[in-house]
């Protein structure tokens, strides 16, 4: 998550409540031509856990879009509503190369994989 707003959305106060549920994730119906679909990879058990959370409530990152998945290698409810679509990939990797970052190239394509296959972007459109 880079913090930068990818669409404009009316400031979102941090001491406001859930991310409002019109930003839900849903399953069942097209969005509007123009809307933003976004996904976003986390490992359970682990500070990400508490940054889905805060973005959340502070309707931020994925949920400032206008539908969302989150993925992990696992299915759990992180908040009321709101679950993790579980993927079949180890999401720890080595790390290398000239600047030691992480080797995580197979972790992603089999996510995009997932997203691809889910069909759910396409609704989006």
């Amino acid at each position: 998550v880079s913090g930068v707003p990818c669409r404009l959305h009316a400031p979102v106060a941090a001491t406001s409540g859930p991310a409002s549920s019109s930003r839900t994730s849903t399953t069942t119906s097209s969005m509007a031509p123009g809307s933003m679909f976004c996904w976003i990879l986390i490992l359970l058990k682990s500070y990400e856990e508490g940054l889905i959370r805060l973005q959340h409530k502070l309707g931020a990152g994925v949920f400032g879009c206008d539908d969302y998945d989150i993925y992990s290698n696992a299915t759990m409810e992180l908040l009321p509503g709101v679950a993790t679509r579980s993927v079949d990939v180890d999401l720890h990797c080595e790390y290398g190369g000239k600047w030691k970052t992480a080797l995580n190239n197979g972790i992603f394509m089999t996510v995009w994989t997932a997203v691809a296959g889910d069909g759910k972007y396409a609704r989006d459109a």
